[in-house]
């Protein structure tokens, strides 16, 4: 039995794939069988690759062809083609169909819309109808899908890092005990530390890009009136009029936000500090998606203190982080990337994780 004779197209046409080779087709014909080029295709230049054999080995030969010309049957461009030729037809440079932003939240016209490329966020928030009056833009999401595949590739950088120098000391610490008891409480450890990974690898980054978000002729002059992608999604709140006590506090809750209490002020709300609390390392994630480290300590905490550009810490929508000390638990002390991996959990995916 003879092999099917065949050329191929492949590319920006209606169907692309194999068709059969008869004796005298042309680029044309070929193009027809497809059933023409898609509106975004390149018809400047199309490739047309040719295998040759011989006695020395297979040589490929690359061929620019003309489709514009070819298709109005111009012989010079309407080449003949051979058995196992295959056409290429390219896309537009930097041809995308259309993208998709959503926005939602106090918009007056909330919804997705199709952007154009290059289109800017001061653009897209016009378009939208601006903001309702109950908006509070300091407190916008701006998230985008290639930003949460970064964040979440390199959490799992850091989380699988951090197992392998768990399993490696684990197995190091086994075998250096010296006593039943002591072989007991390694494997408790061992067990410990399996568990943190699996709690770790649950958590999903959410894409959030830090932003200043704010009306678009204020937007247009600043750096944040930026080009959107397919995909992103800004969602505006309103006003949240309380802050979060997260962590180690005795009572994780929300409360109404009062602009004359200071950092220190809701932690004793919150019922204090636990035991298991590190208090030289509170943070707040900010309202933006930010994270800020307070500049005062002890009493200076129950004044409004502010940030380096004159911010007060804290502002309504804020959390107040309070992260447990690793070093209780003997075998973190030595893990040193494990603080920065919580932190950056927080962060990026604004989730608190809880130890055990």
């Amino acid at each position: 039995v003879q092999d099917r004779r065949t050329v191929r197209i492949v590319g920006a046409v209606q169907r692309d794939g194999e068709y059969g080779f008869k004796p005298g087709m042309t680029v044309k014909d070929l193009l027809s069988l497809s059933g023409g080029t898609k509106y975004f295709a390149y018809l400047k230049e199309g490739e047309l690759t040719r295998l040759h054999l011989s006695d020395a080995g297979p040589r490929v030969e690359k061929v620019n062809v003309d489709l514009e010309k070819a298709l109005a049957g111009d012989p010079l461009s309407n080449l003949p083609l051979q058995e196992n030729d295959q056409l290429f037809i390219r896309t537009i440079p930097e041809w995308k169909m259309y993208s998709q932003v959503t926005v939602l939240g106090e918009f007056r016209f909330p919804g997705t819309y199709t952007v154009r490329k290059g289109e800017k966020l001061s653009s897209l928030i016009e378009r939208a109808g601006g903001f309702t009056g109950k908006a509070y833009p300091r407190g916008a999401v701006f998230t985008r899908e290639s930003v949460r595949e970064l964040q979440q590739r390199r959490l799992t950088e850091s989380i699988d890092r951090l197992d392998r120098e768990l399993i490696s000391r684990g197995s190091t610490s086994l075998s250096a005990a010296a006593s039943p008891e002591e072989l007991k409480a390694k494997e408790g450890e061992i067990r410990q530390s399996k568990e943190l990974i699996a709690k770790l690898k649950t958590v999903q980054a959410n894409g959030r890009m830090v932003m200043e978000i704010a009306p678009p002729e204020v937007l247009k002059k600043t750096i944040y009136d930026i080009e959107l992608e397919n995909g992103d999604s800004l969602v505006v709140p309103e006003n949240p009029r309380s802050l979060q006590a997260l962590g180690a506090v005795f009572n994780q809750t929300a409360f109404v936000f009062d602009h004359t209490k200071g950092l220190q002020d809701y932690v004793e709300m919150a019922g204090g500090y636990t035991e298991s609390a590190d208090k030289d390392r509170v943070f707040v994630l900010k309202v933006n998606g930010s994270a800020v480290r307070p500049r005062g300590r002890g009493l200076f905490l129950f004044s409004r203190e502010t940030q380096m550009d004159g911010r007060p810490l804290l502002e309504p929508g804020d959390s107040i982080v309070v992260p447990e000390k690793l070093d209780r638990i003997a075998w973190m002390r030595e893990i040193k990337d494990i603080t920065q991996i919580i932190f950056q959990i927080a962060v990026s995916a604004g989730v608190v994780v809880a130890l055990f």
